[in-house]
């Protein structure tokens, strides 16, 4: 569209000097007036004309940017060494979504580590199994990284892990313990100390966060992986048992049907398959270390054979529970038949901890009705 100054300039260019020039030149600067003053067509009025000349188009919303808060970096030199490995814990970063591919994004801690061995070492470590314990007690046994092992030819590995946090935010992290077992030789059998790292944070946004909020997150981390693809039904249980010192939640009940089974071949299963799975957070209430295997419950459909966790498809959870300790996850039981038309009783075997004692068994009968 021209201005009016460009429709007035164009007109007194193409007539001949004459009688009429001046009051044509009077006549554009009035309109000129009046368009400036809000006398011609309103931006609204052209976008009506518009929009009557050509077909409606809608647009998509924009999407809205995750909340991206810059990393806060943690500088840390610390060494340990043992059977000829040493390992050095060089830097730790605290993360805001960061991204753990398909299309997944967490807050996480990241450990820049370093493991050397002496030439003639004829063992290994191993620093994707190490875990980490937070002040909040929010424990976390699996990481993402570069590592895999180190082989005993003086070789030196320098990599960076990755643990997301289920429960805990960044700015609620004052301490952070990262545990990474001693060597092992080549039946995986440890031979040395476990390596123990002590780091304090300073986070410039220091937040303070209680055990109960940490329960309730885990609750509403559940109903985000209720709504997971491949979930045909979920059932809210909120079922609270005391097993001794460990406080076992046992948060929803999944059903996935028809699905495939990223390990069908390796386990020799006809696919599709059928799979339960129960969503967890456990907690060690008492003082001491505990032992306390999630993957070691069975599972019990109508009183049928109990079901064996799937341990390829569960979310691993170290059996060892710090002081205060608490965990949360996933455990898959593959349901070898077609799914029973309806699920009347469920039970779930599992064992109560008491320090200094063995296990004992017990069975929970899980409310589903």
């Amino acid at each position: 569209m021209h201005s009016a100054q460009q429709k007035r300039s164009g007109h007194v260019s193409c007539r001949k000097p004459g009688l009429k020039q001046p009051l044509l030149i009077v006549m554009g600067l009035l309109l000129l007036v009046f368009w400036v003053s809000g006398c011609g067509p309103s931006q609204s009025q052209q976008n009506q004309e518009n929009a009557s000349e050509s077909p409606a188009v809608t647009e998509a919303p924009a999407p809205v940017p995750l909340e991206m808060k810059p990393p806060v970096e943690v500088p840390v030199s610390q060494q340990q060494s043992q059977e000829g490995i040493t390992v050095n814990l060089e830097h730790l970063q605290l993360l805001s979504q960061a991204d753990f591919g398909d299309g997944r994004t967490s807050d996480a801690v990241k450990l820049s580590v370093t493991v050397e061995q002496e030439p003639g070492i004829f063992l290994r470590a191993y620093p994707d199994g190490g875990r980490l314990l937070l002040n909040t007690g929010e424990e976390i046994s699996t990481a993402k990284g570069e590592f895999h092992e180190t082989y005993a030819d003086g070789t030196l590995k320098k990599g960076d892990l990755y643990f997301p946090l289920a429960l805990t935010r960044p700015e609620e992290i004052t301490h952070v313990r990262f545990v990474m077992e001693g060597p092992a030789n080549q039946y995986f059998t440890v031979v040395g100390e476990d390596f123990v790292f002590e780091v304090s944070v300073n986070h410039p946004d220091h937040q303070p966060v209680e055990r109960q909020e940490l329960i309730e997150r885990a609750y509403a981390h559940a109903e985000k992986l209720a709504a997971a693809p491949g979930v045909t039904e979920s059932r809210r249980l909120a079922l609270v048992e005391n097993l001794g010192d460990i406080t076992l939640h046992v948060i929803d009940v999944v059903l996935y049907e028809a699905m495939e089974h990223p390990f069908a071949a390796f386990l020799k299963v006809e696919e599709p398959v059928n799979f339960i799975a129960l969503t967890l957070a456990i907690e060690n209430t008492s003082d001491n270390q505990l032992t306390f295997s999630s993957a070691r419950s069975r599972l019990r459909l109508n009183g049928g054979e109990a079901l064996a966790a799937d341990q390829l498809m569960s979310q691993y959870l170290s059996p060892d529970y710090a002081p205060g300790g608490i965990k949360t996850g996933v455990v898959f039981y593959l349901i070898p038949e077609m799914l029973p038309a309806e699920l009347e009783t469920l039970e779930l075997l599992t064992e109560v901890v008491l320090p200094g004692k063995d296990p004992e068994p017990v069975t929970l009968q899980l409310p589903i009705q």
